[in-house]
């Protein structure tokens, strides 16, 4: 079974390509490095959750090895706190993803304009933006 966002960012690729003229295979390519701010937002704004949501659990762990435990709340900082700077990070990576898409468009050979190669990938950017979104939105369970 092949994983969706591959057949997902292939269509865009082949819509995009097909607008400049370039293979599928080349615009798959170019249009790669858009992709990588979101795939890098969207990790960096789970691990904010753990770092910041469990983070005194390091101090209660060590606490607790030398026989003095310590009860209460792990997080370093409120939930709403937590969620505000994770979908700040999502936002960032979003906004990377599509200002590259931008200017990998803007580089396309072989075309008048470059919102024709643009608009498939935005959308793809759009679609895996939204949907990180929908899993932010989800409860987490603690791990500590």
């Amino acid at each position: 079974m092949t994983p969706v966002p591959f057949p997902v960012t292939y269509a865009a690729a082949f819509f995009g390509g097909a607008q400049t003229g370039e293979g599928v295979a080349r615009t798959f390519a170019r249009f790669g490095y858009a992709v990588i701010s979101l795939d890098l937002a969207g990790p960096v704004a789970h691990n904010f959750f753990h770092l910041l949501a469990e983070g005194k659990a390091i101090y209660f762990k060590t606490a607790a090895l030398f026989g003095t435990p310590i009860v209460g709340s792990s997080a370093l900082l409120p939930s709403p706190t937590i969620q505000a700077l994770q979908f700040g990070v999502l936002a960032l990576g979003i906004g990377g993803s599509i200002f590259t898409a931008c200017k990998v468009a803007q580089g396309s050979p072989g075309q008048t304009t470059p919102l024709r190669a643009f608009v498939p990938q935005l959308a793809v950017l759009i679609l895996f933006g939204l949907v990180n979104i929908y899993l932010f939105t989800l409860p987490m369970a603690h791990r500590a």
